[in-house]
């Protein structure tokens, strides 16, 4: 796997080394589509930093009204917060806040403001040394993605959860695979083509001098409603120190085949409506004291704390006065909790059968 990995960095060193030698509008074509997507996904791995506000306008067929959300999204170099927000068109006061969550290597957090009738949204999911349980992790990472990611893979923003810079583009695991140069709006642009393993066949478009930006992503897939086509096109900006990222970006699902075929059955359009790039972020931004929690919430932490409930007082998390219901029982209180439970039964059960038999020999004795 080494010796594969040295091979493609020596051939990309090769490749960037060359195209020094000609200008911009002269790079070569790479041997290899792999090659071309690493390029993609390296100018994409060089920014380290990320805070950018994003307002996602989704429609979907069948819905009559846009679902329209803002995302504040921070990430720098495997931390992450997701600030998101609902917003209506409708109300004066149009903002919401739906969630914030912080993910690191030490810990997630998952606040949710608004009430429910789910009561274990009222408390603020805590999760200490995230790396101590996989599936913790992958169950909280639902909801968290790489804003880098965005333009690069045709999918709506909610679904980019599931992938990373590691995974896709640039995957070997595919057949049937072309690269060629052709002409993107009057740039001269690279197309790429080729089958997955698991049958998805993909398209991309990569123009080499926005510092090989995909500017149009392209996958054939099926579902159990059909065969369909995600499209992703990106409108690309140069920010001030010069890193290329996508100021819009537009994605569609249309069917190809069964009973929606022909028809968009989803649509996005994202606006990138703030951007900073690879500039200090304040550490204190992905700590739970920043996400304002109001004191007093409860925290639902995993694992459970040996003391039982705890509570966020507004500046640390402390133990509560009180039992919090949210924390599970301990095996003893559950077994006392049952004891009881049956006593009261049984008790029941007595006091019926004494009223039973007290009215039953007043009426014996009535009828004699």
């Amino acid at each position: 796997m080494f010796h594969v990995y040295a091979q493609n960095v020596l051939s990309i060193s090769i490749f960037l080394s060359a195209s020094l030698e000609v200008t911009k509008n002269e790079i070569p074509v790479p041997e290899t589509a792999i090659q071309a997507e690493q390029l993609a996904l390296n100018a994409r791995r060089d920014i380290k930093t990320a805070e950018m506000v994003v307002k996602s306008t989704l429609q979907m067929l069948g819905r009559s009204e846009p679902l329209i959300n803002e995302y504040k999204l921070s990430f720098d170099q495997g931390k992450f917060r997701i600030d998101s927000y609902s917003i209506s068109e409708m109300a004066a006061d149009n903002k919401k806040l739906l969630k914030r969550i912080v993910f690191t290597p030490d810990i997630f957090i998952d606040y949710t403001p608004r009430l429910t009738k789910n009561k274990r949204l009222l408390a603020v999911r805590y999760l200490q040394n995230p790396k101590a349980d996989p599936d913790q992790v992958e169950n909280r990472r639902m909801n968290v993605f790489d804003p880098r990611l965005i333009g690069v893979v045709p999918y709506s923003l909610a679904s980019l959860h599931a992938f990373s810079l590691d995974e896709t583009p640039g995957r070997p695991d595919r057949t049937e695979s072309s690269i060629e140069q052709v002409d993107y709006e009057g740039m001269p642009a690279w197309k790429i083509g080729y089958t997955r393993q698991d049958d998805i066949v993909v398209r991309l478009w990569i123009v080499p001098s926005m510092n090989f930006s995909v500017v149009r992503s392209e996958q054939d897939n099926v579902a159990s409603d059909g065969e369909f086509t995600d499209i992703t096109i990106s409108t690309m900006h140069k920010t001030e120190n010069g890193i290329w990222f996508p100021e819009s970006v537009d994605y569609q699902r249309i069917m190809k085949t069964g009973d929606y075929a022909g028809q968009t059955v989803e649509e996005e359009t994202l606006e990138i409506t703030e951007l900073k790039l690879n500039t200090k972020i304040d550490p204190d931004n992905f700590s739970m004291i920043s996400m304002e929690i109001p004191a007093g919430r409860s925290i639902f932490e995993y694992p459970p704390h040996p003391n039982g409930g705890r509570i966020w007082n507004g500046k640390k998390i402390v133990q509560s006065a009180k039992k919090d219901p949210l924390v599970p029982a301990q095996p003893e209180e559950t077994g006392n909790k049952w004891l009881f439970l049956i006593s009261v039964n049984f008790a029941l059960i007595a006091a019926f059968l004494i009223v039973y038999l007290f009215y039953k020999a007043k009426k014996d004795s009535t009828s004699s």
